[in-house]
């Protein structure tokens, strides 16, 4: 036992104390250790953490192009799985075998050429060559473009034949040709243009003959021909039967006296349209339907026998009227309702004379057109029969010269009580013939009854003023027959129509434009 009490307090002996020292260093050393170790932590703890905030920082970036990364990934899939499949095709032009072809039939339609205007008799050897080869030229490009070809039989329905360049030697070529579209073609309506300015040869028999048999599917017939023989093989496309036909453009020069003409297009039922320069004297023409004609360089004898034949007759274009040499009585046609003449101021044309052989009671819309040189010719017809037209509601002239027709130009307008609209087309108006013209229009007649009563519109849009033209007369005009139409104390009968609308050429004035139109009435 210890010689000393144990005592908490106490001091430690010498030897004590030697071995509390020997263990406080061994524990200070301790302590030093995990201190070290602890600033050693800390200082990892925030070089890590320094590091965990980098990455935090970098995590939305590097996110956005591993985005980028995955869709240029899924890019370059489909790209080269569309290589691929496109490396597997064995023809340039892929998306066209994708079509069907009834589609690509409808697109080949739209590669023919559009009618000409150069008239296929003028045209040269190669240039008709041009105009035949485009079925053949889409059927030879591959395979698959000959099956739409074939499959598509209007493609084919058109044959155009200039008969001057068949010889001995070639006819065969064309016999081809024509055989080749008219199987082709199928039941599809043909559109048949026949130009021979030649003497009928026997060549043109078979190339003829090959047509006969497909002609009651002809909707469209084109002869231009120079001389009808009574052996001439194109008679026969004249006397068959063509119960579909609605367009006819029909010209020759002359016809043999032996000619039954009575068999010309004696079976055209349908026919609605016909543009022909041809004798039509002496023909019987079964064209219960045709509503439409223009003749050029037709007699009145001719004029008068299409008109007898064609009772429906609505649109009449009649240009160049041949010198007429026989007496001829006057006859009246009241089917036509709107008539187009034209005269260009050839030496012989008699158009001037027309109303002297025909006259259309019932014509409503009258048009004056050709070059000014025919300018008097028309107005010497509009003159001498404007007084026989009591139905006229329009009249359109074009090219005409004021200063020199202005008077029968007036002398016909005296005539016309129905006249609701005058425009005036291609046209210099002059001083002196503008200024007659609203002068005449612009005051009664001594009478009291105004020219052109009716009038309500009169269209200049497409004409021009010449610089010395006083422009302020044409409101003068409007503000007289404004102001008379408006004025109540006369009577209806001496009252002239309300003008409604008057349409100046786009270089007019701009002021004498505001003034008329606040002097004519507003729309509601």
């Amino acid at each position: 036992m210890s010689a000393y009490d144990l005592e908490p307090n106490r001091e430690a002996s010498g030897a004590e104390a030697v071995l509390i020292l020997a263990r406080a260093d061994i524990d200070q050393a301790e302590v030093d250790l995990a201190r070290r170790r602890l600033a050693l932590a800390e200082t990892t703890f925030a070089e890590a953490k320094a590091r965990h905030e980098g990455a935090e920082a970098l995590f939305p970036e590097r996110t956005a192009a591993l985005d980028d990364a995955a869709r240029f990934t899924e890019s370059a899939r489909d790209l080269n799985t569309s290589v691929h499949r496109l490396s597997v095709t064995r023809a340039p032009l892929h998306p066209v075998r994708r079509v069907p072809l009834e589609v690509l039939g409808i697109i080949f339609e739209h590669c023919l050429p559009e009618l000409a205007a150069v008239p296929l008799a003028h045209l040269s050897a190669t240039e008709l060559g041009v105009r035949q080869s485009p079925p053949f030229r889409l059927a030879s490009v591959c395979r698959l473009w000959r099956f739409a070809a074939l499959a598509c039989p209007r493609l084919w329905a058109c044959i155009k034949l200039n008969l001057k360049f068949m010889t001995p030697h070639n006819a065969g070529s064309w016999l081809d040709y024509v055989s080749t579209l008219i199987e082709r073609s199928a039941q599809t309506p043909l559109c048949i243009q026949i130009a021979r300015l030649r003497p009928h040869s026997e060549i043109d028999g078979p190339v003829i003959g090959a047509l006969i048999s497909s002609l009651s599917r002809c909707t469209s017939l084109l002869l231009d021909l120079d001389h009808v023989f009574d052996t001439d093989g194109i008679l026969d496309i004249m006397h068959a039967d063509l119960p579909v036909l609605r367009g006819l453009r029909l010209g020759a020069t002359t016809v043999h006296p032996t000619v039954d003409r009575t068999r010309l297009f004696s079976h055209t039922p349908m026919l609605s349209y016909i543009k022909a320069s041809f004798p039509f004297t002496g023909t019987r023409l079964c064209v219960p339907e045709l509503l439409t004609a223009e003749v050029q360089n037709c007699t009145v004898s001719d004029l008068s026998s299409l008109l007898a034949a064609a009772q429906s007759l609505r649109n009449l274009r009649i240009s160049n009227l041949p010198t007429v040499v026989d007496l001829t009585p006057s006859t009246s046609w009241p089917s036509i309702r709107i008539l187009d003449i034209r005269a260009k101021g050839y030496r012989n044309d008699a158009v001037g004379s027309l109303g002297q052989y025909l006259q259309f009671p019932n014509v409503g819309y009258l048009t004056l057109t050709g070059s000014w040189i025919g300018g008097r010719d028309r107005m010497a017809y509009f003159a001498a029969t404007s007084g026989t037209m009591p139905l006229l509601t329009r009249l359109d002239l074009f090219e005409h010269n004021l200063d020199v027709d202005g008077a029968l130009f007036m002398q016909g307008l005296s005539s016309c009580p129905a006249l609701a609209a005058i425009n005036f087309c291609n046209m210099q108006l002059t001083r002196k013939g503008f200024r007659e013209l609203c002068n005449f229009l612009g005051r009664p007649f001594d009478h009291g009854i105004w020219p052109c009563p009716q009038l309500k519109t009169v269209g200049m849009s497409y004409s021009t003023f010449t610089p010395d033209c006083v422009q302020e007369d044409v409101v003068t005009l409007v503000q007289k027959r404004v102001d008379a139409a408006q004025d109540m104390s006369e009577t209806t009968v001496y009252r002239p129509a309300l003008l409604v609308a008057v349409v100046l050429p786009q270089s007019s004035d701009a002021t004498v434009r505001a003034k008329i139109r606040a002097l004519l009435p507003t729309k509601d």
